[in-house]
């Protein structure tokens, strides 16, 4: 999620570079993220096309992305994104 201020100076404020935890493809939600209604929504890999739930973090802090319908039998998948200052995990 990205923020524009002043004369146009971008400031992201979480992470945006998900890896899908079903299939590990990675990819950018940086425009779902911005165009999102809730902090938590749904979306479809584009890899493997299963069901994920991307979490976003209110104050800055890590981007959850985990699946959404899981098989009971399995435990449920989650990847992290760790929020980063200049391509620096902070």
């Amino acid at each position: 999620m990205s923020l524009l201020v002043g004369e146009g100076y971008l400031i992201t404020v979480s992470e945006t570079d998900i890896m899908c935890p079903i299939c590990t493809f990675k990819f950018d939600v940086g425009d779902k993220m911005d165009n999102a209604d809730h902090f938590i929504f749904d979306m479809q890999c584009p890899g493997c096309k299963g069901l994920i739930r991307i979490k976003i973090p209110i104050f800055g802090g890590t981007t959850e992305c985990f699946e959404a319908n899981p098989p009971k039998t399995i435990k449920d998948k989650v990847s992290v994104s760790p929020f980063k200052i200049n391509g620096k995990i902070v």
